[in-house]
């Protein structure tokens, strides 16, 4: 598998970016830590000024240029990185591995050692394919927005949900208090969220040797608050590559399947690339 790195900039911000030419997708990476949530809050008025129609799955962009003779014409089909670009958000307890499943979906890697805490908001995107129900298909990148779990930063991260299309609620396995503080969680997402945002329950760190939440438990709870469920590793990958498609193709159905609950020149954290 070859891989390549380069640096471009979008919306006045300088990313590195990895192609991996064996899955098609397009990774970046952003981190800021000295001013840190005004410079997300000011990326995000940026990214969501302005709205663009709403584009078939298949839709392409057709340039006519004039020959190197001057006497005919030809049309080019240029076809779009990505159709939509979408803000998620992974929210729950400090330690339950949010900034790990984000790098390991990203970056392919896993951090081991001692646990490090996010401060504030860490960020990280990624270009993918997603299906309709209909056998169409195209392109979404995810913008995913990594938040602190200390309750310090609550309120300064609640604008991130106000600009989320998809919260993924994360708890630990392992881990029975992450699991017993997952209704605030929910409910906050709940609250500050748009009602077409997707809301997943993710139980993470099964690749441990013991886990004190069942999956049936877990599904219990995301049954009860209408959320999807779904379990992962950021250790070994398990589950990790499905999450976040996962969230992806909830709004990808949710713009073109029949009776779409989505419109993306009203829904808050979703951009039409043209």
């Amino acid at each position: 598998m070859q891989t390549m790195q380069r640096v471009h900039t979008e919306d006045g911000k300088m990313y590195t970016t990895q192609d991996n030419e064996e899955e098609e997708v397009t990774s970046s990476r952003w981190c800021d830590f000295g001013g840190l949530l005004a410079k997300a809050s000011l990326c995000l008025s940026e990214l969501y000024a302005g709205r663009s129609k709403e584009e078939d799955c298949s839709r392409k962009v057709s340039l006519t240029t004039p020959s190197f003779t001057g006497n005919s014409k030809y049309s080019v089909a240029i076809e779009k990185p990505y159709a939509y670009r979408i803000n998620s958000l992974l929210v729950g307890k400090t330690g339950v591995g949010k900034s790990s499943l984000m790098t390991k979906y990203v970056d392919k890697l896993f951090m081991g050692g001692p646990h490090t805490t996010t401060i504030g908001v860490e960020f990280a995107s990624k270009i993918q394919t997603v299906r309709c129900r209909n056998g169409g298909e195209g392109k979404i990148k995810q913008h995913i927005w990594d938040t602190s779990g200390h309750e310090s930063f609550a309120s300064l991260t609640e604008s991130y949900y106000t600009n989320a299309v998809v919260v993924y609620v994360v708890f630990s396995v392992t881990d029975r208090s992450s699991f017993m503080g997952l209704s605030r969680w929910i409910e906050r997402a709940k609250a500050l969220t748009q009602k077409e945002s997707t809301i997943v329950l993710v139980g993470n760190k099964i690749d441990a040797t013991y886990r004190s939440i069942s999956k049936i438990e877990g599904q219990k709870v995301a049954e009860k608050y209408g959320a999807q469920y779904i379990e992962t590793s950021a250790k070994n990958g398990v589950g990790v590559r499905e999450l976040f498609q996962l969230g992806a193709t909830a709004v990808w159905r949710g713009i073109y399947d029949k009776d779409s609950p989505i419109n993306p020149k009203t829904t808050n954290g979703i951009k039409a690339l043209y």
